[in-house]
């Protein structure tokens, strides 16, 4: 989520934006306004590049939610914590329905909203998961983080086991890739962010972990909370 120059909310993960159509080069969204972004076409290359427009927050929110939607919103934008919060007021959205994903410096500032917030470990940041996980894993403590999200790639059975330990649960992001969602089931993660969620979730059968769309997708299929993988004993007996 992203916030145009007036301020509008937009739903559009990438920072930079381009339409030759309408002689929009390379841009930051954040610096056009709420009809230039409107007017945008941009294509969208896992679903064939078929041509998308980019709709407001509001306009996502009123075309998809049902009292059983749960919402996932990746905050991208700094100083928008009064406008997500009076968008789920105003489409009566309740905060148990919602989770917060984002970088520790724009979700940080969501601790007084009374909504879930999952601290996103992004790719520029990989470093402390690689090398100080335990930092990555005071901070959430510190912050009252409900989830930790983490590019699939760093998940190894040390760090789920101490999530669990700390009661916090483990998402993950950046792949496709049955083999690696696998592994991380196994290791213990507790939810699944990719881009076919329904293809994910025929794979699994009766889910053992949450699955949820991407950014580059609208698309949601998910399962119960919290799931234990089959396969515990063997987590607990590797290093």
């Amino acid at each position: 989520m992203r916030r145009a120059r007036g301020g509008e909310l937009f739903v559009f993960h990438d920072e930079r934006v381009s339409d030759p159509a309408i002689d929009v080069g390379d841009s930051k969204l954040e610096e056009m306004t709420a009809d230039r972004v409107q007017a945008l076409t941009v294509n969208v290359p896992l679903f064939e590049g078929r041509p998308e427009k980019i709709l407001t927050l509001d306009q996502v929110l009123g075309e998809f939610d049902d009292e059983k939607q749960r919402w996932i919103l990746d905050i991208k934008s700094s100083g928008i914590v009064d406008r997500v919060v009076s968008a789920l007021k105003r489409h009566e959205i309740a905060a148990d329905r919602v989770i917060l994903f984002g970088d520790h410096d724009i979700l940080r500032r969501y601790g007084d909203t009374g909504l879930r917030r999952g601290y996103t470990t992004l790719w520029h940041n990989h470093r402390h998961m690689l090398y100080s996980h335990a930092t990555v894993l005071q901070r959430c403590e510190d912050e009252a983080y409900d989830y930790l999200v983490v590019p699939a790639v760093l998940v190894t059975p040390r760090l789920a086991a101490e999530c669990a330990a700390r009661d916090l649960p483990l998402w993950v992001y950046g792949t496709n890739d049955l083999r690696d969602l696998e592994h991380c089931v196994k290791c213990g993660v507790h939810g699944l962010i990719v881009d076919f969620p329904e293809q994910v979730a025929r794979h699994f059968g009766t889910p053992r972990v949450e699955v949820t769309s991407s950014d580059h997708g609208d698309r949601r299929v998910e399962g119960p909370t919290a799931a234990q993988s089959d396969d515990q004993a063997d987590r607990d007996s590797q290093p």
